[in-house]
């Protein structure tokens, strides 16, 4: 069975990414693992019984999964330690992980919480960035107005994240939206001489990229355009009025030994969506959808 794991900490955050984490459970039939974090230092110096607080917050996130989706199964842990290496530990061997954009630790004001950019940069598997407090589209709406954006530049990791996104479309029913730019196109792998401008070299990535998506899963309705702004710009303007936006941890315009791609993690602070930045080993998750899976809302 596939393994999603969710950070909670009793933040506003944190709820969100776990109702979308366990949305995301019910639809992939996978289990469920919240986690909890406890230290005595930093903002939980002032909590007489840290460890109890943390072990609270948990009971009380698995009694909302108890209530909402009870047929999920579910696991949880609670450990002393960083809160970020504690997700990252626990995540090591799953096949998600699913964090707030901000939780209690977090400076007021910051776009992307500390934890959840820790995890972003050094978990092993695929991370979700749950940003948005209500869901583009809410749970039980009709599955044609779902939509998934995911960026392509022509690089491996690109690949990998309309890979993953063909299966997360298929296994929600939802449009899957793919966005080139034109801005860098000139310093992907496509070759661009004379006779094919950067416009043309863009053009030919939305091309093969819907290709791919064909020969994946011809059941997706996909649509393809092709941006003349820079590439974090163009997802985030389109992450205005989608559920997810899904993008590589590092493409081509990712500078060389950033663990984390410069695009990825402009859009991951910066979407009005969740956000999924994926890894390059992560494809069993959404590969093929179970049989019969029941096809829950985006949360």
């Amino acid at each position: 069975m596939d393994t999603i794991v969710v950070g909670v900490d009793g933040s506003e955050s944190a709820t969100r990414a776990l109702d979308w984490a366990v949305a995301e459970a019910r639809r992939a039939r996978a289990e469920l693992t919240i986690v909890g974090a406890w230290s005595y230092g930093g903002h939980l110096a002032s909590v007489p019984a840290p460890a109890d607080a943390a072990r609270r917050v948990v009971r009380e996130a698995l009694a909302r999964v108890a209530e909402r989706y009870p047929e999920v199964t579910v696991r949880d842990a609670v450990s002393e330690g960083t809160p970020s290496y504690v997700l990252i530990d626990a995540a090591h061997d799953a096949d998600l992980l699913v964090v707030g954009s901000r939780g209690l630790g977090g400076f007021r004001g910051l776009l992307l919480g500390s934890v959840s950019q820790h995890c972003l940069n050094h978990a092993a598997c695929t991370v979700v960035v749950v940003r948005s407090p209500v869901p583009a589209t809410p749970l039980g709406a009709e599955a044609s107005s779902r939509r998934i954006v995911v960026g392509v530049d022509g690089s491996p990791g690109a690949g990998w994240a309309l890979r993953w996104s063909v299966g997360e479309a298929r296994r929600t029913g939802a449009v899957l939206d793919v966005i080139a730019s034109s801005v860098f196109a000139g310093l992907t792998g496509y070759a661009v001489s004379i006779e094919t401008d950067v416009l043309g070299a863009a053009r030919q990535i939305a091309r093969d990229a819907q290709v791919q998506v064909g020969s994946q899963a011809e059941d997706v309705t996909v649509l393809t355009s092709v941006s003349g702004d820079p590439p974090a710009v163009a997802l985030v303007d389109a992450s205005r009025d989608a559920d997810l936006v899904v993008v590589g941890a590092k493409g081509h315009h990712g500078l060389r030994g950033l663990l984390l791609g410069s695009v990825s993690l402009y859009v991951a602070r910066n979407a009005y969506c969740p956000v999924a930045v994926v890894r390059h080993a992560d494809t069993r998750l959404h590969t093929e959808p179970p049989t019969g899976s029941p096809t829950g809302g985006t949360a």
